[in-house]
């Protein structure tokens, strides 16, 4: 399948048996795809999406199915917070306010990307060691930035923690990008 961006024409490859983590669920929860006969194969409304012209409809169906149906605290352990998706328009109306291509460091920013009522909900907490550990920038990178990079609509900087692995390193700025700009709206009238 073919579709065009800016003018340049793209091609659209998905082989639905290399599916794995969250792009599978995120699909099968959307209703895009099925297994039959132990294979995954697209449904009538993934087939219509992939098709010319739905490439719009395909994300924002994707975007909402990720945001608003998939549990963002499947991955990580924290607290369980189902009031943070209900509040996800709030997070992403802050983050539109940020200027495209500008660094902001997520402990300082973390806590007014979130409702204050969450916010405040949220403890910081220390360890034994003196170690704090603050929920709402956790929160906030796992289950807001980290899926919006997904999607790429932001971009992060990893700073390697000492005694942490590679993969473990820790997001330490992030900026949202023209594409989040264009593909994320708001009309408060």
């Amino acid at each position: 399948m073919k579709f065009r961006i800016s003018g340049r024409e793209r091609t659209l490859a998905l082989k639905f048996q290399d599916l794995s983590g969250d792009l599978r669920l995120v699909l099968e929860i959307g209703k895009l795809i099925r297994k039959y006969r132990g294979k995954f194969v697209a449904t009538k409304l993934g087939r219509d999406l992939i098709e010319p012209g739905s490439l719009g409809r395909l994300f924002a169906l994707l975007f909402q199915t990720k945001f608003r149906v998939f549990n963002l605290a499947f991955h990580d352990r924290l607290v369980e917070l189902p009031d943070f998706q209900q509040f996800l328009g709030f997070s992403l109306y802050r983050l539109h306010g940020q200027e495209p291509g500008r660094w902001f460091g997520l402990a300082e920013a973390a806590p007014g990307l979130m409702h204050p009522d969450l916010a405040a909900s949220l403890p910081v907490r220390g360890d034994s060691d003196g170690f704090q550990v603050d929920y709402r920038r956790w929160v906030v990178e796992l289950r807001l930035l980290r899926p919006l990079a997904e999607f790429g609509l932001v971009e992060f900087e990893r700073k390697r923690q000492p005694g942490l692995s590679r993969d473990r390193r820790s997001l330490t700025r992030f900026r949202t990008n023209r594409l989040y700009h264009q593909l994320v709206g708001f009309d408060l009238e």
